[in-house]
Protein backbone atom coordinates (compact mmCIF):
# COMPACT_ATOMS: atom_id res chain seq x y z
CA UNK A 1 0.00 0.00 0.00
CA UNK A 2 1.41 3.46 -0.90
CA UNK A 3 2.61 5.64 1.94
CA UNK A 4 0.31 8.50 0.93
CA UNK A 5 -2.71 6.18 1.21
CA UNK A 6 -1.76 5.20 4.74
CA UNK A 7 -1.25 8.89 5.56
CA UNK A 8 -4.76 9.69 4.29
CA UNK A 9 -6.15 6.82 6.38
CA UNK A 10 -4.43 8.19 9.47
CA UNK A 11 -5.75 11.72 8.83
CA UNK A 12 -9.27 10.38 8.31
CA UNK A 13 -9.13 8.40 11.56
CA UNK A 14 -7.74 11.40 13.44
CA UNK A 15 -10.54 13.64 12.19
CA UNK A 16 -13.07 11.02 13.28
CA UNK A 17 -11.59 10.83 16.77
CA UNK A 18 -11.50 14.63 17.12
CA UNK A 19 -15.11 14.82 15.92
CA UNK A 20 -16.14 12.32 18.61
CA UNK A 21 -14.30 14.33 21.28
CA UNK A 22 -15.94 17.56 20.12
CA UNK A 23 -19.38 15.90 20.10
CA UNK A 24 -18.94 14.79 23.73
CA UNK A 25 -17.14 17.82 25.14
CA UNK A 26 -18.73 20.65 23.21
CA UNK A 27 -15.54 21.64 21.38
CA UNK A 28 -12.73 24.03 22.21
CA UNK A 29 -11.38 27.48 21.44
CA UNK A 30 -7.68 28.26 21.34
CA UNK A 31 -5.18 30.80 20.03
CA UNK A 32 -2.36 29.42 17.87
CA UNK A 33 0.15 32.20 17.37
CA UNK A 34 -1.93 35.16 16.23
CA UNK A 35 -4.72 32.99 14.83
CA UNK A 36 -7.89 32.09 16.73
CA UNK A 37 -8.92 28.45 16.36
CA UNK A 38 -12.47 27.39 17.31
CA UNK A 39 -13.96 23.91 16.86
CA UNK A 40 -17.42 23.69 18.40
CA UNK A 41 -19.27 21.35 16.03
CA UNK A 42 -18.32 17.82 14.94
CA UNK A 43 -20.11 18.07 11.56
CA UNK A 44 -17.31 19.77 9.55
CA UNK A 45 -14.81 17.28 10.91
CA UNK A 46 -17.03 14.35 9.99
CA UNK A 47 -17.54 15.74 6.47
CA UNK A 48 -13.79 16.07 5.91
CA UNK A 49 -13.28 12.59 7.40
CA UNK A 50 -15.72 11.06 4.89
CA UNK A 51 -14.36 13.07 1.93
CA UNK A 52 -10.75 12.04 2.62
CA UNK A 53 -11.79 8.40 3.12
CA UNK A 54 -13.75 8.41 -0.16
CA UNK A 55 -10.90 9.96 -2.15
CA UNK A 56 -8.45 7.46 -0.71
CA UNK A 57 -10.68 4.46 -1.60
CA UNK A 58 -11.18 5.71 -5.17
CA UNK A 59 -7.47 6.41 -5.74
CA UNK A 60 -6.11 3.33 -3.93
CA UNK A 61 -8.79 0.68 -3.39
CA UNK A 62 -6.72 -1.53 -1.08
CA UNK A 63 -7.49 -2.63 2.45
CA UNK A 64 -7.93 0.50 4.58
CA UNK A 65 -5.96 1.09 7.77
CA UNK A 66 -8.93 0.84 10.10
CA UNK A 67 -9.57 -2.76 9.03
CA UNK A 68 -6.10 -3.69 10.29
CA UNK A 69 -6.83 -2.28 13.73
CA UNK A 70 -8.48 -5.42 15.22
CA UNK A 71 -5.47 -7.57 14.28
CA UNK A 72 -3.02 -4.97 15.55
CA UNK A 73 -4.89 -4.53 18.82
CA UNK A 74 -4.99 -8.32 19.30
CA UNK A 75 -1.23 -8.50 18.71
CA UNK A 76 -0.54 -5.61 21.13
CA UNK A 77 -2.73 -7.19 23.80
CA UNK A 78 -0.45 -10.24 23.87
CA UNK A 79 2.64 -8.19 24.78
CA UNK A 80 3.51 -8.33 28.48
CA UNK A 81 4.34 -4.60 28.72
CA UNK A 82 0.99 -3.59 27.20
CA UNK A 83 -0.90 -6.00 29.47
CA UNK A 84 0.85 -4.67 32.58
CA UNK A 85 0.19 -1.03 31.65
CA UNK A 86 -3.44 -1.74 30.76
CA UNK A 87 -3.99 -3.58 34.06
CA UNK A 88 -2.61 -0.61 36.02
CA UNK A 89 -4.74 1.91 34.13
CA UNK A 90 -7.96 -0.11 34.25
CA UNK A 91 -7.44 -1.05 37.89
CA UNK A 92 -6.73 2.47 39.17
CA UNK A 93 -7.93 5.29 36.93
CA UNK A 94 -11.68 4.56 36.80
CA UNK A 95 -11.84 4.22 40.59
CA UNK A 96 -9.92 7.48 41.17
CA UNK A 97 -12.02 9.39 38.64
CA UNK A 98 -15.25 8.01 40.13
CA UNK A 99 -14.19 9.12 43.62
CA UNK A 100 -13.21 12.53 42.27
CA UNK A 101 -16.51 12.85 40.44
CA UNK A 102 -18.45 12.04 43.63
CA UNK A 103 -16.31 14.47 45.63
CA UNK A 104 -17.12 17.32 43.23
CA UNK A 105 -20.85 16.84 43.75
CA UNK A 106 -20.79 15.92 47.45
CA UNK A 107 -18.26 18.49 48.73
CA UNK A 108 -17.73 20.96 45.88
CA UNK A 109 -14.55 22.96 45.29
CA UNK A 110 -12.32 24.88 47.67
CA UNK A 111 -13.44 28.53 47.77
CA UNK A 112 -16.49 27.51 45.71
CA UNK A 113 -14.66 27.75 42.37
CA UNK A 114 -13.22 25.08 40.09
CA UNK A 115 -9.42 25.46 39.73
CA UNK A 116 -9.47 24.42 36.07
CA UNK A 117 -12.44 24.14 33.74
CA UNK A 118 -12.32 23.35 30.02
CA UNK A 119 -15.66 21.60 29.44
CA UNK A 120 -19.24 22.02 30.61
CA UNK A 121 -19.24 18.36 31.63
CA UNK A 122 -17.49 17.82 34.99
CA UNK A 123 -16.78 14.18 34.12
CA UNK A 124 -14.59 15.41 31.26
CA UNK A 125 -12.97 18.11 33.39
CA UNK A 126 -11.69 15.57 35.92
CA UNK A 127 -8.95 13.91 33.82
CA UNK A 128 -7.96 17.27 32.35
CA UNK A 129 -7.74 18.79 35.82
CA UNK A 130 -5.98 15.73 37.21
CA UNK A 131 -3.23 15.22 34.66
CA UNK A 132 -3.17 16.94 31.30
CA UNK A 133 -4.08 20.48 32.31
CA UNK A 134 -1.76 20.47 35.32
CA UNK A 135 1.25 19.21 33.34
CA UNK A 136 0.49 21.63 30.51
CA UNK A 137 0.48 24.49 33.01
CA UNK A 138 3.86 23.34 34.35
CA UNK A 139 5.27 23.34 30.80
CA UNK A 140 3.86 26.75 29.86
CA UNK A 141 4.03 28.63 33.18
CA UNK A 142 6.39 26.63 35.38
CA UNK A 143 5.66 24.80 38.62
CA UNK A 144 4.04 27.38 40.87
CA UNK A 145 1.08 25.57 42.48
CA UNK A 146 0.82 27.00 46.00
CA UNK A 147 4.52 27.77 45.77
CA UNK A 148 4.51 30.95 47.86
CA UNK A 149 3.01 29.32 50.95
CA UNK A 150 3.91 25.64 50.66
CA UNK A 151 7.63 26.04 50.05
CA UNK A 152 8.52 29.14 52.06
CA UNK A 153 11.21 28.22 54.56
CA UNK A 154 10.63 29.34 58.15
CA UNK A 155 12.98 31.89 59.64
CA UNK A 156 16.05 30.18 61.04
CA UNK A 157 16.28 30.54 64.79
CA UNK A 158 19.51 31.96 66.21
CA UNK A 159 21.58 29.07 67.52
CA UNK A 160 22.71 29.49 71.09
CA UNK A 161 26.40 29.38 71.94
CA UNK A 162 27.61 25.90 72.78
CA UNK A 163 24.94 24.12 70.78
CA UNK A 164 24.59 22.37 67.41
CA UNK A 165 21.63 21.27 65.34
CA UNK A 166 21.41 17.51 65.73
CA UNK A 167 19.85 15.49 62.93
CA UNK A 168 19.05 11.81 62.42
CA UNK A 169 20.51 10.44 59.20
CA UNK A 170 20.82 7.16 57.32
CA UNK A 171 24.03 5.17 57.47
CA UNK A 172 25.73 3.54 54.49
CA UNK A 173 25.97 0.08 56.09
CA UNK A 174 22.55 -0.18 57.74
CA UNK A 175 18.90 0.04 56.76
CA UNK A 176 16.32 0.72 59.45
CA UNK A 177 16.71 -1.21 62.68
CA UNK A 178 16.61 -4.81 61.42
CA UNK A 179 20.10 -4.59 59.88
CA UNK A 180 21.55 -4.02 63.37
CA UNK A 181 20.84 -7.73 64.01
CA UNK A 182 23.33 -8.75 61.31
CA UNK A 183 26.68 -9.92 62.70
CA UNK A 184 28.50 -9.01 59.50
CA UNK A 185 27.17 -5.43 59.40
CA UNK A 186 27.80 -5.00 63.12
CA UNK A 187 31.46 -5.90 62.54
CA UNK A 188 31.66 -2.98 60.12
CA UNK A 189 29.69 -0.55 62.29
CA UNK A 190 28.67 -1.86 65.71
CA UNK A 191 27.18 1.31 67.20
CA UNK A 192 26.15 4.88 66.60
CA UNK A 193 28.45 7.91 66.79
CA UNK A 194 28.20 11.67 66.47
CA UNK A 195 29.41 13.06 63.15
CA UNK A 196 30.71 16.62 63.37
CA UNK A 197 32.34 19.20 61.11
CA UNK A 198 36.04 19.91 61.90
CA UNK A 199 35.23 23.57 62.66
CA UNK A 200 32.59 22.59 65.23
CA UNK A 201 34.85 19.90 66.67
CA UNK A 202 37.60 22.50 67.18
CA UNK A 203 35.06 24.90 68.73
CA UNK A 204 34.25 22.30 71.39
CA UNK A 205 37.89 21.13 71.68
CA UNK A 206 36.92 17.67 70.44
CA UNK A 207 38.81 15.08 68.45
CA UNK A 208 37.94 11.79 66.83
CA UNK A 209 37.17 9.19 69.49
CA UNK A 210 36.30 11.66 72.27
CA UNK A 211 33.20 11.04 74.36
CA UNK A 212 30.57 13.80 74.48
CA UNK A 213 27.30 14.39 76.28
CA UNK A 214 24.44 15.75 74.16
CA UNK A 215 21.64 17.35 76.15
CA UNK A 216 18.67 19.69 76.05
CA UNK A 217 15.61 20.26 78.20
CA UNK A 218 14.14 16.92 77.10
CA UNK A 219 17.04 14.66 78.07
CA UNK A 220 20.65 13.68 77.47
CA UNK A 221 22.85 10.81 76.29
CA UNK A 222 26.54 10.09 75.75
CA UNK A 223 28.25 8.97 72.55
CA UNK A 224 31.53 9.03 70.63
CA UNK A 225 32.65 11.73 68.19
CA UNK A 226 33.90 11.25 64.63
CA UNK A 227 35.00 14.20 62.49
CA UNK A 228 33.99 14.49 58.80
CA UNK A 229 34.38 17.34 56.30
CA UNK A 230 31.07 16.39 54.64
CA UNK A 231 29.03 17.45 57.67
CA UNK A 232 27.89 21.09 57.27
CA UNK A 233 29.15 23.55 59.87
CA UNK A 234 26.67 24.04 62.72
CA UNK A 235 25.10 20.62 62.20
CA UNK A 236 25.79 17.23 63.76
CA UNK A 237 24.54 13.89 62.53
CA UNK A 238 23.65 10.70 64.35
CA UNK A 239 22.55 7.45 62.62
CA UNK A 240 18.92 6.67 63.39
CA UNK A 241 19.68 2.93 63.31
CA UNK A 242 21.20 3.31 66.82
CA UNK A 243 19.12 6.28 67.99
CA UNK A 244 17.13 4.67 70.81
CA UNK A 245 18.92 6.75 73.46
CA UNK A 246 18.90 9.88 71.30
CA UNK A 247 15.17 9.93 70.51
CA UNK A 248 14.08 11.59 73.80
CA UNK A 249 16.05 14.70 72.75
CA UNK A 250 13.83 15.25 69.72
CA UNK A 251 10.56 17.14 69.93
CA UNK A 252 7.71 15.93 67.71
CA UNK A 253 6.46 18.65 65.34
CA UNK A 254 3.24 18.22 63.31
CA UNK A 255 3.19 19.62 59.78
CA UNK A 256 0.14 21.95 59.60
CA UNK A 257 -0.83 20.86 56.06
CA UNK A 258 -0.08 17.13 55.86
CA UNK A 259 -0.45 16.40 59.62
CA UNK A 260 2.69 14.24 59.37
CA UNK A 261 4.84 14.12 62.52
CA UNK A 262 8.50 15.05 62.28
CA UNK A 263 11.21 14.48 64.88
CA UNK A 264 14.41 14.48 62.79
CA UNK A 265 16.18 17.57 64.16
CA UNK A 266 16.84 19.08 67.61
CA UNK A 267 19.09 21.72 69.16
CA UNK A 268 21.46 20.17 71.68
CA UNK A 269 24.30 21.31 73.95
CA UNK A 270 27.65 19.57 73.48
CA UNK A 271 29.84 18.82 76.50
CA UNK A 272 33.09 16.87 76.45
CA UNK A 273 33.17 13.94 78.86
CA UNK A 274 36.55 13.43 80.49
Amino acid sequence: MPAWARALDAVSLLLGVVAAVVAVSGGFRAHVGGMRLAVTSPLPLLVWCLVIAAVRHVAAPQQPLYREFPQRIAAWSRESAIRAAASAVIGTRPVMLAIGYLAVFMFGFANGRAPLRHFNNELLNLPVRWDAGWYLQIVTEGYRYDLATRYTLPERAVRQEGTVQLGLVQNLFHSGKLSTRSKGLLQIEPSGYLQMNPVDAARFALGAGDRVRLSNKRGEFTTTVKVFDRVPEGLAWFPDHFAQEALPLFDCVIDPDTKVPSFRTATVSVTKVT
